[in-house]
């Protein structure tokens, strides 16, 4: 869910919360009991989708995460072998295209990664499997770096992609909130002015509850004046 999503679902769990302090009030007008329990599973449908988007965003995100520390590992193991390699047969250029630190390659973007990794893929495999063995790299280590840069340039799309696989999820999330709009602004509040006579201090409370979600403010706003029902002569 974005901000303002969030801030909608709180101030209408706020209008539940305070519509079931006293239910026998809340009672006195059944079709505004209803709406407050429809509007009490709607809140509640909207809070696990969103959720589940939190944590579906959150894997991935891990995930990437350790692959990409993964990666790092291997661009400095297999460029510490070219570079050495490199040194020994007194060929600087060849030094200075795989001379990374660690601390350097964490300051870089993903796409910036994957372009070090690709060079210095490249410079080992020119040189003879037997020459880089003696530095401490095996073909299989080339070939696991091969495939890191390949499985990190697929998840380096992941999130776009989880991004189109929760439009249905986005989707759900405008239909149920404007149901919960309709319901408050239709039903609730044309209903609530009841409260003013028959449960006087409902109504405030309501009505403080209903302005929060209005105004968009963390203090709770003045509610208007509520005189007491005069008594039957």
């Amino acid at each position: 869910m974005n901000k303002a999503q969030t801030n909608k679902l709180i101030s209408n769990e706020l209008i539940v919360k305070e519509s079931q302090i006293d239910p026998v009030s809340l009672a006195l007008v059944p079709k505004f009991s209803k709406g407050i329990t429809r509007l009490e599973e709607i809140n509640t449908e909207i809070g696990a989708i969103g959720i589940q988007q939190e944590k579906d965003l959150r894997g991935i995100t891990i995930d990437k995460d350790k692959k990409l520390s993964s990666m790092i590992g291997r661009i400095i193991e297999v460029g510490g072998a070219v570079h050495s390699y490199a040194h020994d047969a007194g060929n600087s250029t060849l030094m200075s295209r795989v001379a990374y630190k660690t601390s350097t390659l964490k300051r870089m973007s993903q796409p910036e990664i994957l372009v070090v990794a690709g060079v210095i893929l490249q410079e080992a495999l020119l040189i003879p499997a037997e020459t880089l063995l003696e530095e401490g790299i095996s073909a299989e280590d080339l070939t696991i770096l091969g495939n890191m840069i390949e499985d990190f340039s697929e998840l380096k799309s992941a999130p776009k992609e989880a991004v189109i696989d929760r439009s249905e999820s986005t989707e759900k999330l405008r239909v149920l909130f404007k149901e919960a709009n309709s319901i408050i602004k239709n039903s609730l509040d044309k209903l609530a002015p009841q409260y003013k006579r028959k449960a006087p201090e409902f109504y405030r409370r309501y009505k403080i509850a209903r302005g929060v979600g209005a105004q968009s403010k963390n203090t709770l706003p003045t509610p208007e004046p509520v005189t007491e029902p005069e008594p039957v002569r």
